[in-house]
């Protein structure tokens, strides 16, 4: 087999990347290039507004960064149950999130169809306030706190995967390392409780 090959398998090109093979880091580069930049992207979009394009660069290399420091340790963590793009990709838009978090810009305001309680049984009067006359941004706030803050470890990470990654529920299955079954009981148990802690919060 001729491991310069660009058809090497993920698992074999990390062993040589690891091994310090220039070749291997050349096509680990090339082969996810495409999958940082949509990372870094989706995360400018989600938590700044505005961005200098140097910052984007910044952003950019801190991903990269990521992956490599503390002797390789997101790629040692690794073990197959998804696939290599997936684990990079959500490994990455942590460490986006938490570069962009830190030039200490707001969110920008995000759909708020993409939150997870927009269904129609969803009540959200209060006295004297509508739906409607809640802000998308308020109401944006008020599910990531009790996100962060009211469910439990599994549910938040069903969450984040779900809702702001956007994986599929088998894809989900395979980076918690859980069953299909369990991912659609994390999902209900995730959504009972924000719709409940939400008519909590106006009641």
């Amino acid at each position: 087999m001729n491991l310069h090959n660009k058809d090497i398998s993920d698992k074999d090109l990390l062993c040589e990347c690891m091994n310090g093979k220039e070749w291997a880091w050349e096509i680990f580069y090339e082969r996810f290039a495409l999958l940082v930049s949509s990372v870094v992207k989706r995360a400018v979009f989600r938590y700044s507004s505005i961005l200098a394009a140097e910052e984007v660069d910044d952003c950019r290399q801190v991903v990269w960064t990521s992956f490599i420091e503390k002797d390789f340790y997101i790629l040692r963590k690794w073990e197959g149950k998804c696939s290599l793009a997936t684990w990079l990709r959500v490994c990455g838009s942590h460490a986006a999130a938490g570069y962009l978090r830190s030039l200490t810009r707001h969110p920008q305001e995000t759909s708020i169809d993409e939150a997870p309680i927009m269904s129609e049984d969803t009540s959200m009067h209060s006295s004297g306030d509508t739906f409607d006359e809640i802000s998308r941004n308020e109401i944006l706030e008020r599910i990531m706190s009790i996100v962060e803050n009211k469910l439990s470890r599994q549910e938040r990470l069903f969450a984040r995967l779900y809702w702001f990654e956007k994986l599929p529920p088998d894809e989900i299955s395979r980076v918690m390392n859980t069953s299909l079954e369990n991912t659609h009981l994390l999902r209900h148990r995730a959504e009972e409780k924000i719709k409940r802690y939400m008519n909590v919060h106006d009641s």
